[in-house]
């Protein structure tokens, strides 16, 4: 029996959702996960409203999200300004089904601006991972 390599989690296909990102097999783009998290729903909320996405496509985003993070100072983990804590928590946070609230509330010295800004890189940082999106060509181009 041949092992076959596993679909992508994520792709990006010209002519599905303008070409954004999405979660592999849907046409849920990954920024909405990041946009649903911001706006304070759960991970359980965001896939009850989008179906077609599987905990661990969604899982799959918000830890390649944590780890594509740019580094703090000297190369350090980066942390949340003036506070210590390490973005990674916002994420295994998430990942686990709380809250934003929930982990503002946790984590109190973090503000809510923090957290968004936070969730607003880890979308740039996947669509750096995975290219950026890739627009359909205009009858003018091709």
């Amino acid at each position: 029996m041949n092992a076959e390599a596993k679909p992508p989690l994520i792709d990006a296909m010209p002519g599905r959702h303008s070409g954004d990102l999405c979660f592999a097999g849907t046409r849920v783009p990954v920024s909405t996960l990041f946009e649903c998290l911001a706006g304070g729903d759960s991970l359980g909320v965001f896939l009850a409203a989008f179906p077609s996405v599987d905990i661990g496509q969604a899982r799959f985003a918000l830890c390649k999200a944590s780890i594509g993070m740019e580094p703090g100072p000297n190369d350090g983990e980066p942390c949340f300004a003036g506070t210590g804590v390490p973005v990674r928590d916002l994420f295994a946070h998430l990942r686990r089904g709380v809250s934003l609230d929930g982990f503002l509330k946790n984590c109190p010295n973090v503000t809510q601006e923090q957290a968004e800004v936070a969730l607003r890189k880890a979308n740039a940082a996947i669509e750096r991972d995975y290219g950026p999106p890739v627009q359909p060509m205009s009858k003018a181009n091709g």
